[in-house]
């Protein structure tokens, strides 16, 4: 016996000066004499347990509870091997046990509080925690781990408290550090807190040059200020020390999609999938920058494999099915729309409401563009005092990320140009630099007052320009289609603010005061489908460039590809305009005039092939499907021309489309739906003397297709009428335009001077 205390002692010795292996093998050449001792067992579980081999461990402790039911420290290391092999409920049992004998142990409420927060049971582990506190309030473990729960409690506060608390009792603690920073960038609308995280997480990387959360943290930190330099080399300086280290990689994934280098951000998620196949995020992230690069097969392989893994995954059924109808691939589309709209009735939304333009009625989209636009508020406004703008010029900034060769650059141009200098001074903010070659970029340049360039500048920088301007009347040209800062206008960039152009639809954004529509845009009924008062213009919503060249006939059939002898519908949407729904009707228009084609524009061979197959699918020919390309746009007037009639598309009209068709000489069939989106072609119908082709069931937009069709002198009758209409009627006079817009502009700043409280403004009753 003597020989077996003599070994445990030694055992215990060994265990203290950290030689655990030695001290592991003395005591199990003790129970190899069959000796059944308490205190054996639970010394040799210890050993164990220091060492991680925690399935020994908890056997070794099974054998010294056995041996003695009534021990609270047995209990508490078999509790606390539990919570190392995540086997919460039986950690959970144990502590109790521990209770049960010593209720004034802290460790053991400590213990039992960690393995609560582990088992998601958050109250427990809460009231466990405060318990440990009123035992002992000077472990700073236990303000750590109430911290963490406080933190997960969204009591942003209360966790730096705690925090707090930890470093007065232990300082310099990098993890404790880490955690508080992150409370502080938590915490909403507080510029001051995100600059304590930054210190925070500095100070834990001073203390521990390898704290690879810190520089995860602080690179998330500099992301949300924009100081993407920054953000990219806490990124790298900290994945030198763990190229694995799967916050760090995915920081840097987002640096880069920041900097439009989708190429690299596809790189790094790819290395993260590596380490973990079933990352969502990063799958979906992957998918976005895919997308991005025009590679929508491959982004739609990789939501169609997230959407096996989880359904449910925030965005993912948005981004799928506006993928889906980019490709024009409608597998299980009706079901997928479907899922869509539950989504947007649960009031929890995360996908951008655009996909609901081209699938879904008015009051889907203005539910999920709402909800959207709560979800994403950020920053808090700003009070802004009642200004004398009595003796000044009205100051307007115009705000988009398509001051280049785009739709918006391209229909806005001349409004630019056209503003009254005596009355207005007039500010661009270009939120994306065009490329070198942009051949509009000029002429905007010149168009405005100034432009003022805010890609690559930090949040802090972009608000300073804007709010150095002192605007007015501040004008959101992106919405929620694209690159916008509408999130920014939160903070009220203007006393004023519109959206207007670059989203079709309501913004559902309560700091939007107006958006520009007209009567047949938003029908009096449909206000109520908007966030936002409307500015109804007199003519149109739509302001267009007068100062387009005319297209000349520089096509012939022939050089396009296309019969000359057969009638050309044609239809030159975005493809995810067009919908099974759509696809049909066009299918039997074709059927029912025989000597017809369909004149598509394809913006890839996959939406060519399924457009196609779905053809066959309906009994058409292939061949009575014709595919254009992307050609420069002056060629793009011209090859209009070419054709015998435009096809609308429904729920989601052509818009900048329908406009160049109409400039072009072409005239548009178009199908009124409920929202803005699906109303904007007949708006420009009627600005242009051409309501004849406005239908209001899809049924009647059939056969009036085929009644054109079938009567090439009507057609000629409406090409004639175009012809006469275009320089005649309001549609195309920018100018006039420019001076509704203003006179709306003035008003709502007069009714701001004399504080009326905001409505509709209705600019043929302005005197």
């Amino acid at each position: 016996m003597d020989n077996i205390n003599l070994l445990f002692q030694q055992a215990v010795q060994c265990m203290q000066s950290n030689q655990l292996a030695e001290s592991e093998k003395l005591l199990k050449k003790i129970i190899k004499n069959k000796v059944e001792h308490v205190d054996v067992f639970l010394m040799y579980g210890i050993v164990l347990g220091m060492q991680k081999k925690y399935r020994d461990a908890l056997e070794s402790f099974l054998r010294a509870n056995k041996l003695d039911t009534n021990r609270a420290d047995i209990y508490i290391n078999l509790a606390t091997t539990y919570d190392e092999l995540k086997i919460y409920l039986e950690a959970i049992k144990a502590f109790k046990k521990a209770i049960q004998i010593d209720q004034t142990n802290s460790t053991t409420w400590l213990g039992i509080g960690k393995s609560y927060f582990s088992n998601n049971q958050i109250e427990l582990a809460f009231e466990s925690l405060k318990k440990s506190i009123e035992l002992n309030s000077q472990d700073f473990r236990t303000w750590f781990n109430l911290g963490i729960v406080q933190d997960y409690q969204q009591d942003y506060d209360g966790a730096i408290d705690s925090y707090n608390k930890a470093l007065e009792l232990q300082p310099n603690i990098p993890e404790v550090l880490v955690n508080r920073g992150n409370a502080y960038f938590k915490k909403p609308n507080d510029s001051l807190a995100t600059k304590l995280a930054l210190e925070n997480y500095n100070l834990a990387i001073q203390l521990k040059p390898d704290c690879l959360e810190a520089y995860a943290g602080k690179a998330q930190v500099l992301r949300s200020l924009n100081q993407l330099q920054e953000a990219f080399e806490a990124c790298t300086k900290g994945l030198e020390f763990n190229p694995q280290h799967i916050d760090l990689l995915m920081n840097l994934g987002f640096v880069f999609n920041s900097y439009y280098q989708f190429n690299d951000a596809v790189t790094v998620y790819e290395k993260i999938l590596k380490i973990n196949p079933k990352n969502f995020l990063v799958i979906l992230k992957k998918a976005i920058a895919l997308s991005s690069m025009g590679k929508n097969e491959e982004s739609l392989e990789e939501l169609r494999n997230l959407y096996r893994l989880n359904p449910d995954f925030e965005e993912l059924i948005g981004r799928l099915v506006h993928t889906q109808m980019i490709l024009c691939d409608w597998t299980n589309l009706t079901d997928r729309i479907h899922a869509l709209k539950q989504e947007i009735l649960k009031n929890s939304i995360s996908f951008n409401p655009f996909v609901t333009l081209s699938t879904l009625d008015i009051e889907h989209q203005y539910i999920a563009a709402k909800t959207f636009s709560l979800k994403n508020t950020i920053y808090p406004p700003r009070e802004i005092p009642i200004k004398d703008l009595q003796h000044r010029k009205i100051r307007i900034g115009y705000i988009s990320a398509d001051f280049r060769y785009h739709a918006v650059g391209l229909l806005t141009a001349e409004l630019f140009e056209s503003h009254d200098r005596d009355s207005f001074e007039v500010f661009g903010f270009s939120l994306r630099n065009p490329s070198p070659e942009d051949n509009l970029r000029p002429r905007l340049n010149k168009a405005f007052d100034e432009m003022i360039d805010l890609e690559g500048l930090t949040l802090a920088e972009t608000f300073q320009k804007y709010l150095s301007y002192n605007l007015d009347i501040a004008i959101d040209l992106g919405g929620h289609a694209g690159e916008s800062d509408l999130t920014k206008m939160q903070i009220r960039l203007a006393p004023i603010q519109i959206s207007y152009i670059g989203y079709p639809g309501t913004s559902g954004a309560s700091f939007i005061d107006y958006t520009i529509g007209d009567q047949v845009m938003v029908p009096i009924e449909s206000q109520r489908f908007y966030s936002e008062k409307i500015i109804y213009m007199p003519h149109c919503f739509q302001v267009t460039d007068s100062k387009r060249d005319v297209p000349q006939d520089l096509f012939t059939k022939e050089e396009l590809n296309l019969p000359i002898d057969q009638f050309i519908f044609c239809s030159f949407n975005n493809n995810y305009k067009i919908n099974p729904m759509m696809f049909d009707v066009w299918m039997r228009i074709l059927t029912k005039v025989p000597n017809s084609v369909l004149w598509l524009l394809a913006s890839n061979q996959t939406t060519q092939h399924n457009l196609i197959k779905e053809a066959k699918i309906r009994g058409v020919e292939p061949k009575r499907l014709i595919f254009a390309q992307r050609i420069p746009y002056e060629k793009y007037l011209s090859r209009f021309r070419v054709a015998d009639l435009f096809l609308d598309t429904l729920p989601f009209n052509a818009g900048a489309t329908a406009s160049d068709c109409l400039w072009a000489g072409l005239p548009v069939l178009t199908c009124l739906g409920d929202a803005y989106a699906g109303r904007m072609a007949g708006s420009l119908l009627s600005s242009i003397g051409l309501k004849e082709l406005i239908t209001n069931t899809l049924e009647e937009y059939e056969n009036l297709a085929v009644e054109l069709a079938n009567n090439p002198h009507r057609i000629q009758e409406l090409k004639d009428k175009l012809e006469k209409n275009r320089l005649t009627t309001p549609l195309f006079d920018t100018k006039t335009f420019t001076r509704d817009l203003e006179k709306a502009y003035k008003q709502i700043i007069s009714n701001y001077h004399n504080q009326v409280p905001i409505d509709h403004i209705y600019v043929e009753n302005i005197q």
